[in-house]
């Protein structure tokens, strides 16, 4: 779907990459034993977080590129523009680590209230 051919190479590539997207500033990871090449097949794509876009497809080996809540609301705004839909994203809506932190503390909760932690630790032959 993008014009490009990955190559596995043994040794693990590890990185953090900020840029700028439509104004927005974004911090990104990198974790992968891949190397991803544009191909000359005659596709036009444009360059997007050290990956590709191609029409509605877009493609990146960045990890984490949406949890930053600026770049997330202007990304989706713009693919939402692209397939021809008026949706913005909600000023009041709680922001990614806000709404992650809430998921895991109703995680929490629920394998405290639910599971037998404690057998399930001695199943398992943890030391506590």
């Amino acid at each position: 779907m993008l014009p490009s051919r990955l190559r596995l190479e043994s040794d693990k590539h590890l990185g953090r990459s900020v840029v700028l997207f439509f104004f927005k500033q974004k911090t990104a990871y990198e974790i992968h034993h891949g190397v991803a090449a544009r191909t000359l097949d005659g596709v036009d794509a444009e360059p997007f977080l050290d990956g590709w876009q191609c029409g509605s497809v877009w493609g990146t080996t960045w990890h984490g590129a949406l949890e930053n809540d600026g770049f997330r609301q202007v990304f989706l705004t713009e693919v939402a523009s692209q397939a021809g839909v008026r949706w913005r994203a909600d000023p009041n809506s709680e922001g990614f680590a806000t709404r992650r932190e809430s998921m895991l503390d109703r995680l929490a909760d629920a394998i405290e209230h639910h599971l037998d932690t404690p057998a399930l630790v001695a199943l398992v032959g943890i030391d506590l």
